[in-house]
């Protein structure tokens, strides 16, 4: 009898979300992976890169101004820098929530507000009220021997030291000391399109190939033991996306002690991917909330408008109901920041673009 294995490809598994506990302080995933995990599918996924970079721009817009002006508010600027706003609403929008470093200045009130790397923060565990007082930054989180922790007071309200962690995040059910991105069921479709990517790539690269039949002839010959040993080196070598395709192992008894190859051909695999990759891709918009895709530099498609009108409602729901929640959350958080620093806190960001006329749209 024949005794015949199917080795599967590596099957797409959700990764652990978990705030881990150590010593004095709670990591977002062990290490801080789930960070790195974000990173790893804005780089890998083209169309989460672009959606997101798109995001980034329309976060800040052309600026922030006092209510009724027309004008940037050029004092806060002074105080914090557009770039350092910049690089909080990027944090704002990879991650979910962003922290800032405040910096005291010789009278009590704050020199400067600087972008501080949410993703390299762990949170201190809170105190009997829940409140979290203190964060802890490594450089890097696997390697905690080299790169130390270091306890970071977080602003309470008050310049208690010379520098403070502003700590920002929204609430969201079922987290408590870090929150997700608001794209969250969206990343496994990222992660999709990047092993697309990556399948189709070597398959290029392994002469269009998706895999071999491995006959051992003489399999009734061999044990059970070095059955699988053979099974799991040739895995260790040939699976994954990087080795397009899947392997069958077939021991039988027959034709001496002979070891077939048979390729697998599979002449309409470029379908099955294309529909595959248009599916993450419309997943992806959707979890990000776009109203039309051509906001975003893509090709329109079916359910989605665009001549002008549509489009300047596809524009107008985004920012009411993606943009400017974001924004009045960013202002709403470093409100009282702002009063120690003697600024303004009616504040507004300036949109980037008021509406589209027909010889804007290219269709």
């Amino acid at each position: 009898m024949s005794d015949i294995k199917l080795v599967q490809l590596s099957n797409y598994v959700k990764p652990d979300i978990y705030e881990y506990y150590g010593r004095d302080y709670v990591t977002n995933g062990k290490n801080n992976e789930f960070f790195e995990y974000i990173i790893d599918r804005y780089n890998g996924s083209p169309t989460n890169e672009s959606i997101i970079n798109v995001y980034k721009a329309l976060l800040y817009g052309q600026g922030i101004r006092k209510v009724g002006e027309q004008d940037l508010y050029t004092e806060l600027n002074d105080i914090f820098p557009k770039n350092e706003q910049r690089k909080i609403l990027s944090d704002f929008k990879m991650f979910g929530m962003f922290t800032a470093k405040l910096v005291r200045s010789v009278g009590g009130g704050i020199a400067m507000i600087k972008h501080f790397p949410v993703d390299k923060l762990a949170m201190g565990k809170a105190d009997s009220k829940g409140v979290i007082n203190e964060v802890y930054y490594s450089f890097d989180w696997s390697n905690k021997t080299k790169y130390r922790p270091e306890a970071m007071p977080v602003f309470q309200g008050r310049m208690s030291d010379k520098e403070m962690i502003l700590l920002c995040k929204p609430y969201q059910s079922g987290t408590f000391y870090f929150s997700n991105p608001d794209y969250m069921a969206g990343l496994q479709y990222a992660e999709i399109e990047e092993e697309i990517s990556n399948f189709s790539i070597n398959h290029i690269k392994n002469g269009l190939s998706f895999g071999y039949v491995i006959n051992f002839n003489n399999g009734g010959a061999i044990s059970k033991e070095d059955k699988d040993q053979i099974e799991r080196r040739i895995k260790d070598k040939l699976t994954g996306s990087e080795n397009a395709g899947r392997f069958i192992l077939s021991f039988n008894d027959g034709k001496e002690a002979e070891v077939s190859v048979v390729p697998l051909d599979v002449n309409d695999a470029h379908n099955q991917w294309e529909s595959l990759r248009e599916d993450a891709k419309y997943q992806l918009l959707t979890a990000h909330g776009v109203t039309s895709p051509l906001l975003f530099g893509m090709p329109a498609s079916s359910g989605f408008g665009s001549n002008a009108d549509e489009l300047n409602t596809a524009s107008k729901l985004l920012q009411d109901y993606q943009i400017s929640p974001k924004q009045e959350f960013f202002l709403d958080c470093f409100k009282p920041v702002f009063e120690i620093a003697g600024l303004e806190t009616d504040l507004e960001f300036i949109e980037l673009r008021e509406s589209y006329t027909d010889e804007e749209v290219i269709v």
